[in-house]
């Protein structure tokens, strides 16, 4: 829960905290995406 509160609220320090260093994410659309691209984009608002 923790998780998704700091992903609702745009949380950056914690997304931080809760995602590992070397963390993937593979889309369904098979894209990789990178924590920093990921993280980017649940704190800015492009991914929702």
């Amino acid at each position: 829960m923790q998780r998704l509160d700091a992903i609702v609220r745009g949380d950056a320090h914690l997304l931080d905290q809760l995602h590992a260093v070397d963390f993937v994410l593979c889309t369904p659309s098979g894209e990789t995406w990178s924590r920093e691209h990921y993280l980017g984009g649940l704190v800015d608002g492009t991914i929702n």
